[in-house]
C-alpha cells in the first residue's frame, strides 16, 4: 500500500495539472449526477416488505386519524427481581392484550390559542 502511494504522489508531483483535470472531472459527474436525480430530503423512513412497514401501511389506510402515532410501555422491576417470573409475565400478557382489545384511545386535543398580551402602554 505504501508503495502504492508513493508512486501515486510521485506521479501527482510530476503532472500535476492532469490530477486536477481528474479532481474536475469527479466534481462534475457528481455535480451532474445530483442535477439530473435531485435532491430531496426527508424524515420519513420506509423499509418496503417489512412486517412492521405493512402494519404501519394498513393503519394509515384504515385509520389516517391515528397514523403516525406512537407509544411505548416500560415494565420495570426492583432492584435484583426477575421480569420473566410466572406471575409478571401473566401480568404483562394480561395488560399487552387488554391494550390491543381496548377500543378507547386517549387522542390529544389541539393546542389552545393563548390570548396575545395587551399592546404596552406608552407613557408621554
Amino acid at each position: 500500500m505504501s508503495t502504492f502511494l508513493y508512486r501515486l504522489g510521485r506521479t501527482a508531483f510530476g503532472r500535476p495539472w492532469l490530477f486536477i483535470a481528474g479532481w474536475v472531472a469527479v466534481l462534475a459527474v457528481v455535480v451532474g449526477a445530483v442535477a439530473i436525480n435531485g435532491v430531496s430530503v426527508s424524515s420519513e423512513m420506509k423499509i418496503e416488505g417489512t412486517e412492521a412497514q405493512t402494519v404501519l401501511d394498513r393503519v394509515t389506510d384504515e385509520r389516517p386519524e391515528a397514523s403516525g402515532g406512537q407509544a411505548s410501555v416500560v415494565f420495570t422491576v426492583p432492584d435484583g427481581e426477575r421480569l420473566d417470573t410466572p406471575e409478571r409475565l401473566a401480568v404483562i400478557s394480561d395488560t399487552v392484550t387488554s391494550s390491543r382489545t381496548s377500543r378507547s384511545r386517549s387522542i390529544p386535543s389541539p393546542p389552545r390559542k393563548r390570548p396575545s398580551p395587551p399592546p404596552p402602554e406608552r407613557s408621554r
